[in-house]
């Protein structure tokens, strides 16, 4: 959360690791202009930020919003707006900003063109790299960031690739174990046991993030 210079931020991590709560967190934080790190371009002036939520479908959206977002808000702060039944984006009352949910399905790419952004965050891994690639495109002129969480549960060659071969100049990847969450502070020991009959490649994805 302190790195506020990279254009890129990669969080590969094992299930329930709490990449989805930090990815989450720092949309919030950046919603109510209250990180404790990252400060607004002043390139901006007062404009509002639009910031992007994207996850593999529309319910994920939604448990994104209802159990990492929307206790950190006030509800008197902000609109909910929805399109058919769809969570479509959330809007500060007060200061402007704005949060757009977009699932990365087979038409996201197409719902991504045109759209600036100053921050665009991907919870799990897409299906197709290409979205990754129109993702960053959306903060470029914005010289914003974009954040990818997930846990490698697929095999995706071309964002393995583009993850371990990442220029500094670009951005970072962190690594989150299982381990790391003070949830399993005292139970690590029942926790590797209920690992123990899984094949070790799939043990390591779930526990520690590596690559399937």
């Amino acid at each position: 959360m302190q790195d506020i210079i990279s254009t890129v931020k990669v969080i590969r991590s094992g299930n329930q690791a709490g990449k989805t709560a930090t990815g989450a967190r720092e949309t919030v934080w950046k919603f109510l202009n209250t990180h404790p790190y990252w400060q607004r371009d002043p390139e901006w002036n007062n404009e509002p930020l639009t910031l992007v939520v994207s996850s593999e479908g529309h319910q994920q959206l939604v448990d994104i919003w209802e159990q990492k977002i929307h206790p950190f808000l006030n509800d008197s702060d902000i609109t909910v707006e929805k399109d058919k039944g769809y969570l479509r984006r959330v809007v500060h009352k007060i200061n402007g900003n704005k949060i757009l949910f977009i699932p990365h399905n087979s038409n996201a790419q197409k719902k991504t063109q045109g759209l600036v952004c100053h921050d665009f965050w991907i919870d799990e891994m897409p299906a197709d790299k290409r979205f990754v690639d129109e993702a960053l495109e959306r903060v470029q002129s914005k010289q914003g960031q974009l954040r990818l969480t997930f846990t490698p549960t697929v095999i995706n060659e071309d964002i393995r690739i583009w993850c371990d071969d990442m220029p500094k100049a670009l951005g970072q990847v962190y690594i989150l174990s299982r381990l790391d969450n003070p949830v399993y502070a005292d139970r690590v020991e029942e926790l590797l046991a209920k690992y123990e009959g899984m094949p070790d490649a799939e043990k390591r994805m779930r526990l520690y993030g590596d690559w399937i």
